[in-house]
């Protein structure tokens, strides 16, 4: 009655377990087109020739590689979008005005309830005359030239060009004019996770082509979310095991002393454990993998376990990195990213992700 009551307990916890690491983050989704988009600008920027049979993984590596803030957008639920209208204060170029008919402009907007932006939609521009939209008879046009990720500035250009309805730049300029504008990226007042926060300047300096800190901040948003992992596991066997300890009993009504201080000290075990903060970060994380069977044991979770043993790697990298020694080999950051994030997905969504390419959360 013991062993069968013990078993009990110990998948009942596995259980709460994988629902409390599954909570972490909602379920993400990811659109085919967007993937494939990426990845053919991918290989048409590296000069790659275009491989009609590419499988999901590859095609997904290519585009984390080519523009992961794309991929990220729509996968990473802690991203948001809000649209924005601004009163246009266009700087024109108004030098030798009477001899001109075309006057470049440019404005800055400063986005303020954004930490971080992460794409900027495409501007437009509306113009009014006496409450009168007259937007139609005007020709000018408006772009984004750039925008600064962590500042919050998107930095705009345009040009005004004379026709038969207004031929004025100081008419032009007495117009009421409107700039409205999406912006992506993670809101200041919302709570993000640390490792959300690492993989996204990790995404940003990749687009930088700086692969080195995309390295870095990849890895720290792994560990970080190795972390979480552990002290989630930690808080949930502190705050349940007297809980624990009366399903045990409830499961075996003919306890005996002996019996119940195995159970106690089963779950003293892992409170002590997981309160350890000297243990390596892989150790953490193969710990907390094993706490909801993952493991090289479990033929559900082959193909993504195999990913946990390059860990060791992508550590080497790491401290090759920090530390300033040279690095040998070209940085793939993208590969690292995939094997990050599938990891990561593979956990929250208790399926392998590295056996089905993500084709679950693929539409």
């Amino acid at each position: 009655m013991h062993d069968k009551a013990f078993a009990e307990l110990k998948s009942s916890i596995m259980e709460d377990i994988k629902d409390t690491l599954s909570k972490i983050i909602k379920e993400p989704q990811i659109k085919l087109e967007i993937i494939e988009r990426e990845y053919d600008d991918y290989v048409y920027e590296m000069g790659l020739p275009y491989n009609d049979s590419a499988t999901n993984k590859e095609k997904i590596i290519g585009a984390l590689s080519h523009h992961p803030l794309n991929i990220m957008n729509i996968l990473i639920s802690y991203i948001k979008n809000k649209n924005y209208k601004k009163e246009a204060q266009l700087i024109f170029d108004s030098e030798n005005y009477k001899s001109r008919s075309e006057f470049p402009f440019e404005q800055c907007i400063k986005i303020e309830d954004f930490s971080i932006l992460t794409y900027v939609g495409k501007p437009n521009l509306t113009v009014f005359s006496d409450d009168t939209e007259v937007t139609d008879y005007i020709d000018v046009v408006i772009e984004n030239d750039r925008y600064n990720h962590l500042s919050g500035e998107i930095f705009l250009k345009g040009k005004f060009s004379y026709n038969s309805e207004v031929y004025s730049i100081f008419l032009f300029d007495d117009l009421e004019k409107y700039i409205d504008i999406v912006v992506f990226g993670l809101l200041k007042n919302d709570n993000i996770p640390s490792w959300i926060e690492y993989m996204i300047e990790g995404c940003i300096n990749l687009e930088y082509k700086n692969k080195k800190m995309a390295f870095l901040n990849i890895f720290a948003a792994f560990d970080n979310f190795i972390e979480l992992m552990n002290k989630k596991i930690f808080d949930y066997y502190v705050e349940y095991y007297t809980e624990h300890i009366k399903t045990y009993k409830t499961g075996n009504p003919s306890w005996k002393q002996d019996e119940l201080e195995e159970v106690k000290e089963h779950l003293k075990d892992k409170i002590k454990k997981y309160g350890k903060e000297t243990r390596r970060i892989e150790d953490k994380l193969r710990d907390a993998l094993r706490e909801i069977e993952i493991n090289g044991n479990n033929s559900k979770f082959k193909d993504m376990f195999s990913l946990v043993g390059k860990f060791s790697a992508i550590a080497k990298m790491r401290n090759t990195i920090s530390h300033g020694s040279k690095v040998e080999n070209d940085i793939d950051v993208g590969s690292a990213l995939y094997i990050v994030l599938t990891i990561i997905l593979s956990v929250l969504l208790y399926q392998d992700m590295e056996t089905n390419q993500w084709t679950n959360i693929i539409s």
